[in-house]
């Protein structure tokens, strides 16, 4: 994952999390890709502003660890798709393919770990756990 892709994840977050700032507990692992397949996600978004497309959210998991994440993952561009049904199918068989690739790293007041999945070339991958959580519904 380059700079740029890990600074609009970065972007991303912060405006997902803009209403739940808190410090977060030291992690001590990741979310292993196992764990973050069995949670699946709450939200299917498509994202125009930044240009990423649609969108999977798990707004918070613990991913048998010990604190709570959030994780997204772009599944791919607004026009790949139809509707979120055909992204949530889309990004149910890219979990399948989900590695980590770093983490957890501190930035700032929060963890993140980064992870690769099989995009068919279409684009580079995005997707990223953080804690603390994020909750879309506050928003």
């Amino acid at each position: 994952m380059n700079k740029a892709t890990k600074l609009i994840l970065g972007s991303l977050f912060a405006c997902l999390n803009l209403s739940n700032l808190s410090y977060a507990t030291e992690p001590t692992t990741c979310p292993t890709p196992q764990a973050i397949r069995a949670q699946g996600f709450d939200s299917i978004l498509k994202e125009d502003e930044m240009g990423l497309g649609w969108i999977g959210i798990k707004s918070s998991a613990n991913y048998r660890t010990n604190t709570k994440w959030a994780f997204m993952m772009v599944i791919g561009k607004v026009n790949e798709f139809r509707n979120a049904q055909q992204a949530l199918n889309k990004a149910r068989k890219l979990l399948t393919t989900l590695t980590l690739l770093d983490g957890p790293i501190k930035e700032n007041d929060k963890y993140t770990c980064n992870y690769d999945y099989a995009r068919d070339g279409k684009a580079e991958p995005i997707a990223q756990a953080q804690t603390p959580p994020f909750n879309l519904l506050k928003r």
